[in-house]
């Protein structure tokens, strides 16, 4: 069965880690460039990708990079994305390594 979000593609960019606003230099070792030269990187990921050994779906968002959807704004994305955000984030879904 095909998923009604493959095709669809999400717009990533560093600016919520790396850019000029960001607040991040305060927690980080390495810091972030923050002078006027920094330029936001934008880059255009499926949103629904295939695990090359397990041939399984997976979603391909996430909170620091995932700015929203290609021929959507950042507002239109909002809702479809805070929703898969909060869907990949159930305890089922999730991993952990101690």
């Amino acid at each position: 069965m095909k998923c009604m979000l493959e095709g669809l593609r999400a717009v990533h960019s560093d600016r919520m880690v790396a850019g000029p606003g960001s607040g991040q230099n305060d927690t980080r070792s390495t810091k972030v460039r923050e002078d006027a030269d920094w330029r936001e990187t934008i880059s255009l990921h499926p949103v629904v990708r295939t695990h090359p050994e397990t041939g399984r779906k997976l979603l391909f968002v996430n909170h620091s990079y995932t700015v929203g959807f290609e021929d959507m704004t950042e507002r239109e994305s909002c809702p479809l994305l805070n929703y898969l955000l909060h869907h990949g984030h159930q305890p089922e879904f999730t991993c952990r390594f101690r």
